[in-house]
């Protein structure tokens, strides 16, 4: 909440600048490594029957992180659409797992649309020439 929060008062106050979205993607780079490390280590034991589509879910954000940094020397901060609904559905499957418990259903919602952003992600990466942090979608932005 809080992330999309800054994002909120940043855009109402007109104070968006490269750096605050190159630190706001460095905060949830951090964010899910938190995550990711709770979910391995607390909930291991619920998680290890899903190892091989969890760890698909993890090579997705360090890969993207790797193939921008190698390509335009930064981290990825694209934030598109795509992300933030992710992100969403990921959190939602968090709080899920630590307080109500485990579901299934709502795991692989989290992956497939996990999935579905690591694609718009990576083809954003791959087609653009200089690193941009004003995309949103497919359907709003023209390269």
């Amino acid at each position: 909440m809080t992330d999309a929060l800054d994002g909120f008062i940043a855009r109402r106050f007109n104070m968006q600048t490269v750096f605050g979205a190159k630190l706001d993607s460095l905060a949830d780079f951090a964010m899910y490594i938190t995550g990711i490390y709770g979910l391995l280590v607390l909930k291991w034991d619920i998680l290890h029957t899903y190892r091989y589509s969890f760890f698909f879910l993890i090579f997705y954000y360090v890969f993207i992180d790797l193939f921008a940094l190698v390509k335009f020397k930064e981290v990825s901060s694209l934030h598109l659409i795509s992300s933030k609904i992710s992100g969403f559905i990921q959190a939602i499957f968090y709080l899920s797992i630590f307080t109500i418990g485990f579901y299934p259903v709502l795991y692989w919602v989290m992956f497939i649309i996990s999935t579905l952003s690591f694609i718009e992600n990576m083809y954003f990466l791959i087609k653009l020439k200089k690193m941009r942090s004003d995309l949103k979608s497919f359907f709003y932005t023209s390269l």
